[in-house]
């Protein structure tokens, strides 16, 4: 009887190390497969974050490649040629890697310019001159070439653009005082009398940005600076990137006129007319059963007496109420 009850305790012993070490492998084995999990699910994470870095810069170059195309073709109507709005992009590209100022910043102008009448060999000397007395900064040197345009579309300068000159940073009556002798109060009414010419005021900025101006070779010292070349560095990224976008370009292009066709085609054929059609249909259905169900319930607050019993404690704590308060 002993032997028995002592196997029997054994048997129980041995049973529980196996259980119990069972249960530690199971205990591991769902650890290992846990961690597998999660090791997948970062796996799958990691390669979701690299495929839309890829995406967002396959996006942005493709961007920067529309956008240039469209500089060309806005320089084109411009200047009359493709031969020669490529060769004054290629102008405004040096300039850029030179300058504090970007590609957009000078073919922003450079439009602006052209449109109000400038000569396209004027545009270079001028796009310095403006980005020198900028002293290299993109919102001033827009200000300088608008006022500039301005003056020369007018042949003359006014108390409006002079304002607007001075709040860009540059007054060429002051400059005009300097070199001739003439009172800034006799230049002013001079220049109410449209006597200040365009060609005064441009001679008046040349001398600024001379050897010996005050701002003589200002946005090279400004494209020294650490905000210089960084802008310099962001023009030089934005241009390799938009030569990568030039690859993607004709089938981004190609997929768009594709797309545009489609709903050319869904349109013409009123497909779209019947999913619009669908869609307020499927709305009004939804309007329809939520008023019948609004009207259902009101029934049966009704046959209930629910609504009785409301009215009457709602007429009992106002009648409280006013009891109360008289």
């Amino acid at each position: 009887m002993n032997k028995v009850l002592e196997y029997i305790i054994r048997a129980k012993d041995a049973t529980a190390k196996g259980l119990s070490s069972a249960g530690g492998r199971l205990r591991d084995f769902a650890r290992t497969v846990g961690q597998n999990l999660m090791n997948i699910q970062a796996g799958f994470q990691m390669a979701a974050q690299i495929i839309g870095t890829i995406a967002g810069f396959i996006k942005k170059s493709i961007e920067e490649a529309f956008k240039f195309e469209k500089a060309v073709t806005n320089f084109k109507t411009l200047l009359g040629s493709i031969d020669d709005a490529k060769a004054h992009i290629a102008d405004l590209k040096r300039f850029a890697s030179e300058t504090p100022l970007t590609f957009d910043d000078l073919s922003t102008a450079s439009r602006l310019l052209l449109s109000f009448g400038s000569n396209v060999n004027d545009i270079m000397p001028s796009l310095k001159m403006l980005g020198d007395i900028a002293l290299g900064d993109s919102q001033r040197f827009q200000g300088l070439a608008l006022v500039f345009a301005q003056v020369k579309s007018q042949g003359k300068l006014m108390g409006q653009d002079l304002l607007q000159m001075i709040n860009q940073g540059f007054n060429p009556l002051a400059v005009i005082a300097k070199e001739t002798g003439v009172a800034m109060s006799d230049l002013k009414d001079m220049m109410s009398e449209g006597l200040i010419s365009f060609e005064m005021v441009e001679a008046a900025m040349k001398s600024a940005t001379s050897e010996g101006g005050i701002f003589h070779k200002a946005m090279e010292e400004a494209s020294k600076t650490g905000e210089g070349l960084t802008s310099t560095l962001q023009d030089k990224l934005n241009d390799s990137i938009r030569q990568i976008g030039e690859a993607f370009s004709d089938t981004a292009k190609g997929g768009l006129t594709e797309l545009i066709n489609k709903l050319d085609e869904l349109n013409e054929n009123g497909t779209i007319q019947k999913w619009a059609e669908g869609a307020a249909n499927a709305i009004q259905g939804v309007g329809y059963a939520l008023y019948g169900v609004g009207k259902g319930f009101n029934w049966l607050l009704d046959k209930s007496g629910i609504s009785d019993i409301a009215s009457v404690i709602d007429g009992t704590i106002a009648g409280g109420w006013a009891a109360a308060t008289a």
